[in-house]
């Protein structure tokens, strides 16, 4: 059902279990929240929040969509996702296109209107104008982020491919990957370099980078499936 309504893989990465776990773990938490005392949102909305100084509390659907309480179909709040993980649609922030009107700040020295929100890598795919079906980007920040314009089709992937909100200016769906900075899926392939002690080796003869340390990590529950995982099989749907 996660997957199916939020193009999610079911991972405490995203929003969901977090909430839950303060409204079960924090006094007064669940109580404040039913009565609209307590609010949740992603960075967007606190910003918004703390710039309209409390009158606005509003996300858009790209940011939504990764909190695993967002129905990418029907594109609102999913009563069935919010009985399961118990949370009060009160603490939820109203959903709007990327084009919309998100109130307006005073803090600057005059009336200024926020007019559009997009998460990081939503935005990036704007900002690269993939604006037609196939089109792709990727972009390299706290790992390699790799997204595809699907138009209005939402794609269903059985290789933990991601599938993200569609209420953005452009009316589009995308599917994304994060493809981190993990190199042992490409040797799978290349078969240069056959393991992470291999690479280490392999960088560590280069003279020329004996400046260089590399640290090499793996990130969250995912991580155990990497070994198995190929990049000819990550990006299949």
């Amino acid at each position: 059902m996660i997957q199916q309504r939020t193009g999610l893989t079911l991972d405490p990465y995203f929003s969901a279990s977090k909430i839950r776990w303060v409204l079960n773990n924090v006094d007064g938490a669940r109580e404040k929240a039913e009565n609209g005392e307590l609010l949740f949102g992603t960075i967007d909305s606190y910003l918004i929040w703390k710039l309209t100084e409390g009158r606005e509390h509003k996300t858009d659907a790209t940011n939504a969509s990764r909190t695993m309480l967002y129905n990418i179909e029907t594109n609102q709040w999913d009563q069935d996702l919010l009985d399961l993980f118990c949370v009060p649609v009160k603490m939820l922030p109203q959903v709007c296109d990327n084009s919309s009107d998100f109130g307006h700040t005073e803090l600057l020295g005059g009336k200024i209107n926020i007019g559009g929100v997009a998460g990081d890598q939503q935005s990036a795919l704007i900002g690269q104008c993939c604006f037609d079906i196939g089109e792709v980007k990727s972009t390299y920040g706290t790992g390699c982020f790799m997204m595809i314009n699907t138009g209005d089709e939402i794609l269903k992937s059985s290789n933990k491919l991601l599938s993200i909100g569609k209420r953005t200016f452009l009316k589009k769906n995308y599917m994304a990957q994060f493809m981190g900075i993990y190199v042992l899926p490409y040797d799978s392939i290349s078969g240069y370099i056959s393991s992470y002690k291999s690479l280490t080796e392999y960088i560590d003869a280069l003279s020329s980078f004996s400046m260089v340390s590399l640290v090499l990590t793996e990130s969250g529950n995912n991580s155990k499936f990497l070994q198995n995982l190929s990049i000819a099989d990550s990006l299949s749907p």
